[in-house]
């Protein structure tokens, strides 16, 4: 059982503690700082009242931690599938226009931005419009700003008509910027330009292959006539091309992660997978022993009820491995978490704890991670990996790793698809486990045969949580007719999983 602990008084049980479940992994030359509201940045009044139209009162995690940078002027990449990003760069480049709106109103003949925000297709060009309009319906008149969005559907003409009537920010997409330079080379100016923004460049690198490279080509040219110039990049996930085409601008970038799933793909943490035949507790305890060079290791699982029998099993059995597990009370979480970045007292240390503890406590710089189980939610799992976090902007070189323990009991198994989707995105995956995932996926199906099809897949395309979900996902050839009457500029997401 646990050990009773000494209560004693700790300052830091009073007032708000860092905990995993809210720190975000921030990455580069810049120290981390982080915002608690929007009042603590340099923001412009008017931009205050648009986030209030939007009812965002409180800033999410993600702006917290970039917010100050962006407004700053540095050049900065957020990375992760989390909320407000594109609100965050839009509400810094409006305030910033703003409040330097005297500067560059000399000689504005020909087209000369301020912003270019590039976002990678039609759909989102339209949604950072409609965020434009709230934004500048919240500007006095006097100080609107001049926001053109540049569709591929409208003549080249008509847009550059616009262009010619003033432009502050530019929104469009890499094909068209493209054809509006080469089209008004004479006309087209950099001097003002201040923002250059890649909105999803993720999707962009895949789906405009040929346009990038010209693209920074152009941003070389006037990059090397002024640097005053702010570099935003927004994506989803990391990727090592990402990363190239990032540094090819040759600036210092801060990597603000709003997934840790993502961070450890930066990171390049290796990521394991470890099949049991009989006692999984047995096999951990052997890794363990197997593997000194894991001094400090996280154990999590997502069953709250078998952290004790893990806590005896391994201190029964091993006396070279410390074992930390906080209990229930608050004293008790902070004076196991002082114990973690204590000097070790045995050749390992072992914490264990469940994903409800995430929200309690903060530990990080792990050097192994190793999962229990699978939570059921993706935002848990991606969670777990803060543990690994470098606690310094700079990460430290050293090796870090995560394994999955998994038993061929029919909870665990079921998980599979889920894990191997991961993996695929970390590298390559065993051929005997995507085999498995293919046989586990159509058999979920197959009892889901009478469900109705699942909504996050006809709306999007994708369901998140397809190995939970209790809707199909199959299309069923009975039941669907082709369709040849689609309508022109139409958007259909289709994600053909077997038919």
């Amino acid at each position: 059982m646990i050990p009773k602990i000494d209560l004693r008084k700790y300052g830091d049980l009073h007032g708000e503690l860092k905990i995993n479940y809210s720190s975000l992994p921030i990455y580069g030359p810049f120290e981390r700082q982080l915002l608690s509201n929007w009042g603590q940045s340099k923001i412009d009044r008017d931009t205050v009242m648009a986030l209030n139209i939007m009812n965002i009162n409180r800033m999410a995690p993600v702006q917290q931690h970039s917010f100050f940078y962006l407004m700053n002027h540095y050049n900065t990449a957020i990375i992760g599938f989390s909320k407000g990003k594109s609100t965050a760069y839009l509400a810094s480049i409006f305030s910033l226009i703003l409040n330097n709106s005297n500067d560059n109103q000399t000689n504005n003949i020909g087209i000369r931005p301020k912003a270019i925000i590039l976002s990678s297709s039609l759909g989102s060009c339209s949604d950072l419009e409609y965020l434009s309009k709230i934004f500048n319906n919240a500007t006095h008149k006097t100080k609107q700003i001049k926001v053109v969005v540049a569709y591929s559907f409208i003549s080249e003409s008509k847009i550059i008509g616009t262009l010619l009537n003033g432009c502050d920010i530019l929104i469009t997409t890499p094909t068209t910027l493209v054809n509006i330079i080469n089209k008004t080379k004479s006309l087209f100016h950099w001097k003002n330009l201040k923002h250059v923004v890649f909105d999803n460049i993720d999707l962009m690198l895949t789906s405009y292959e040929d346009q990038m490279p010209c693209l920074l080509s152009y941003l070389l040219k006037f990059k090397n006539k002024s640097n005053d110039i702010q570099f935003i990049s927004s994506s989803v996930s990391w990727s090592k091309d990402i990363d190239n085409f990032l540094n090819q601008l040759f600036v210092k970038w801060q990597y603000i992660f709003g997934s840790h799933l993502e961070a450890t793909r930066y990171m390049q943490i290796g990521f394991s997978l470890v099949q049991v035949q009989n006692d999984k507790l047995e096999k951990i305890l052997e890794f363990l022993k197997n593997n000194i060079k894991y001094r400090k290791c996280v154990l999590l699982t997502s069953n709250t009820s078998e952290l004790d029998i893990i806590y005896d099993y391994i201190k029964q059995n091993s006396s070279d491995i410390e074992v930390l597990l906080p209990g229930p009370l608050k004293c008790s979480f902070v004076y196991t978490v002082q114990k973690w970045y204590l000097p070790l007292e045995k050749n390992q240390l072992i914490f264990i704890c469940s994903d409800e503890m995430m929200f309690d406590f903060y530990i990080d710089n792990a050097d192994c991670l190793i999962h229990y189980d699978i939570p059921v939610e993706k935002s848990s799992f991606s969670i777990r990996f803060s543990v690994l976090q470098d606690p310094n902007n700079i990460f430290t070189e050293k090796e870090r790793s995560s394994y999955i323990f998994l038993s061929d009991n029919s909870k665990d198994m079921i998980q599979l698809p889920k894990i191997v989707d991961i993996m695929q995105t970390f590298g390559r995956v065993e051929p005997i486990l995507l085999k498995y995932t293919k046989i586990i996926k159509e058999r979920l199906e197959e009892l889901k045969k009478n469900s109705i099809f699942c909504y996050n897949i006809e709306k999007f395309g994708i369901c998140p949580n397809s190995t939970t979900c209790k809707y199909r996902h199959v299309l069923l050839k009975e039941n669907y007719k082709p369709n040849d009457n689609i309508p022109r500029l139409v958007y259909i997401s289709l994600c053909l999983v077997k038919m």
